[in-house]
């Protein structure tokens, strides 16, 4: 496939490489998802109106990024390495866009430029040059500029390759200070800094430009909210987020990714806000190599597509890589980073879960207790029955937290556990521990209503708990962790929730913990989940494998 630069844009009324590019893509001259076609769109459409607004296109401005571009050189790579940054013409319709469009007193019209690209598309590179360009370009006294992630670490990761950058031009290796862990611009006392959440305190920030990468793995909103409110000093502050998609949309990347969808497709206005989005469409069937450019604007420069089809084979054949070459290759929404399942056939088994549904049905109870702060879930598996010749599970489920820094989980975690607790899905306790006797109690009054047939803790767990169980004279039984008792119980999860012989009452906690499942395999094949691999909690499904272990067993010794 030709590269996309390869081929000649179309110049008629388009002077500038941000208009070619603009109307190239809306006239199918490159391929593009809907998305990109919007973007390109409302440039060429603010062209007419945006002047009633007070923004005007100024490509001269947009040369100068243009130019200042040329005077860095990349630094990774055998291809690129030490050769000048040649923008591509996607890159271009990106920085032109940023530096070309301006409000009536001459700053920049966008304060926020989200760019979302499958990998390896030059993503970070671009904005590190951004973030250069605000440090040197914008005159600005005392600039602050920031590579940022939710760990300095991380932040220092983004940050090197702007240093590299500077490094490897000569004309600003002369202008500026180049440092272990800051660029300075002494001229006009301005520095370019990594940050993260650990940096020490975050107070007296005065952020001119703010480069966010990987934005959808970041968990935590309020760092999100200092960073954004810490820009009211500036006359045009710039906030970069560059990310490849996620899969979480109860987190802040999916909130922002919204925005920008809503803006591109017209159901709100936001003229502060730039968005380019490259992905595939609804309809695109990812396996279709004809599809790839579309996530990948560099196909046939930094990406190639003889590499794309051989990974997407690997996915093919190796169903469980399958999500992550979806979402790290083709930029493309998925549900888990390496899925355990598919949540779609879980989805549709959402349901009422009414009396009638579950009269004649035996109930097993999974409890998974934590010691601390962490979740504790209690999980109801009734096996089908006699009446049943569908063969339906019915699964439920209740979790528990304390109260007491749930604020700050629900940040750490990216999870609304208040509004969870709210919509009667959650209990939360006062306190910071979890308290055993509201577990007790909540299972004494659940038996009231639908008798249980057995009670399934953990062995390690909870033992003054079902000593009292016991005494109050509940079946009470004790599962094993380890691959040979979790095993029977994952392989059966995995054929009903793929036979679609699950129904459940659409609770979200379980929901996200089938989300976050990692599976580990020992050498002769047994499998388990696993909480140190996961991705986030994962108790409400080790509650729901117990049930399910014990009830299955049964159900297999008396068909």
């Amino acid at each position: 496939m030709k590269r996309t630069r390869s081929k000649p844009l179309s110049t008629a009324s388009a002077p500038d490489p941000a208009t070619a590019y603009a109307r190239s893509v809306v006239a199918g001259e490159v391929v593009a998802c809907d998305l990109v076609r919007r973007a390109c769109q409302r440039h060429l459409d603010d062209l007419e109106s945006a002047p009633a607004r007070g923004y005007h296109w100024r490509p001269e401005f947009a040369d100068l990024i243009y130019e200042f571009f040329k005077l860095l050189k990349h630094s990774k790579g055998s291809q690129f390495a030490g050769k000048p940054f040649l923008l591509e013409p996607w890159q271009h319709f990106f920085c032109g866009s940023i530096w070309g469009w301006r409000d009536a007193e001459g700053n920049r019209r966008f304060r926020h430029a989200h760019l979302e690209v499958a990998r390896k598309n030059g993503k970070t590179t671009v904005a590190s040059g951004l973030g250069l360009a605000c440090m040197v370009l914008d005159g600005e006294a005392g600039a602050e500029v920031y590579t940022v992630a939710t760990k300095l670490d991380q932040a220092r990761i983004t940050h090197e390759e702007s240093k590299r950058m500077a490094l490897a031009s000569p004309a600003l290796a002369r202008r500026l200070q180049v440092y272990k862990s800051a660029i300075s611009n002494l001229a006009n006392h301005s520095t370019y800094q990594p940050l993260g959440r650990d940096s020490g305190t975050l107070d007296g920030l005065n952020i001119h430009c703010a480069i966010m990468d990987e934005i959808h793995a970041w968990k935590d909103q309020r760092l999100y909210d200092v960073i954004v409110t810490a820009t009211g000093a500036r006359a045009q502050p710039l906030m970069i987020r560059t990310t490849t998609a996620g899969y979480d949309r109860q987190s802040i990347w999916w909130n922002l990714r919204q925005k920008c969808v809503d803006v591109l497709q017209g159901k709100r206005t936001d003229d502060r806000l730039f968005a380019l989005v490259y992905t595939l469409d609804e309809a695109d069937d990812w396996k279709d190599a004809a599809n790839y450019a579309k996530p990948n604007p560099n196909l046939g420069v930094t990406v190639k597509l003889p590499d794309l089809i051989a990974e997407r084979d690997d996915a093919v054949a190796v169903p469980a890589s399958q999500m992550t070459f979806r979402r790290l290759k083709l930029n493309q929404l998925t549900e888990a980073v390496s899925t355990w399942l598919p949540i779609e056939p879980w989805d549709a088994a959402a349901t009422q879960i009414t009396p009638e549904l579950l009269e004649g049905r035996e109930r097993y109870v999974g409890v998974d207790m934590s010691t601390s702060r962490d979740l504790t879930s209690v999980a109801s598996v009734y096996p089908p029955a006699d009446r049943d010749p569908a063969g339906i599970w019915v699964v439920q489920c209740h979790a528990w937290l304390p109260e007491e820094g749930i604020d700050q989980k629900s940040d750490e975690d990216g999870k609304p556990y208040r509004q969870w607790a709210e919509d009667g899905w959650l209990t939360l306790i006062p306190g910071n521990v979890i308290r055993p006797e509201w577990i007790e109690e909540y299972i004494v009054a659940e038996n009231d209503r639908h008798l249980v047939t057995q009670l399934i803790f953990d062995r390690a767990r909870a033992t003054e708990v079902i000593d009292r169980l016991v005494q109050r004279g509940f079946p009470v039984i004790g599962y094993g962790q380890g691959f040979l008792s979790m095993h029977p119980a994952v392989v059966e999860w995995e054929r009903k929730h793929l036979g679609a012989k699950f129904a459940h009452d659409g609770s979200p906690v379980l929901r996200s913990c089938i989300l976050n499942v990692a599976i580990d395999t020992d050498p002769a094949g047994n499998r388990k989940p696993t909480k140190k691999k996961s991705t986030g909690r994962i108790d409400a499904v080790v509650a729901g494998l117990m049930a399910l272990g014990v009830a299955s067993e049964k159900a297999q010794v008396n068909p």
